[in-house]
């Protein structure tokens, strides 16, 4: 059963014990969201993903190229809201984890805004901030399952007046 399930967001699932609960992707809610292409679009999409990912991918691993030191952390960033940020680091999540041999940790650490945990219906749950003011949190226990097999999701956390101080530590 459904938990707290706005109708144009990703259903949550109860999960397992200690699992946190599963979320269930609900791609034409994503669409309508315009968080996800439409399905004409989606095919001239994934090829262009796939162009910016294949880069990525190289220096992560060392595949033709000198392998970078972090190189499997990928941030984005931009001056502006409304410039695609969350769009771009949903799609780009996806479609590296679509490779044979990657997993992908999404972490939603726009502590300001959450887009990511508010689309997920985890706004507010345990995340990133809490791990940062708690060490002695277990992070692998805050992360949640979405229904795409190699896909994590960490959701930003309990925001507070300190979230962009406790980020810059």
């Amino acid at each position: 059963e459904a938990v707290d399930s706005h109708p144009l967001t990703p259903r949550v699932l109860a999960g397992e014990q200690g699992q946190g609960p599963a979320i269930v992707l609900d791609r034409e809610a994503l669409r309508t969201m315009g968080l996800l292409p439409p399905v004409e679009e989606e095919r001239r999409l994934a090829s262009q993903y796939r162009k910016i990912k294949r880069p990525l991918i190289a220096n992560a691993v060392g595949r033709g190229v000198e392998r970078l030191p972090n190189g499997c952390l990928i941030m984005l960033a931009s001056a502006m809201s409304g410039e695609g940020k969350t769009f771009t680091a949903l799609n780009l999540a996806l479609s590296i984890a679509t490779e044979r041999d990657f997993s992908v940790l999404l972490v939603d650490a726009d502590v300001a805004h959450q887009q990511l945990s508010r689309i997920f219906n985890l706004e507010g749950e345990l995340g990133l901030l809490d791990v940062l003011r708690d060490p002695h949190l277990d992070v692998e226990s805050l992360i949640r399952q979405p229904d795409v097999p190699t896909l994590t999701f960490l959701p930003a956390g309990k925001s507070s007046a300190d979230a962009t101080e406790l980020l810059a530590s």
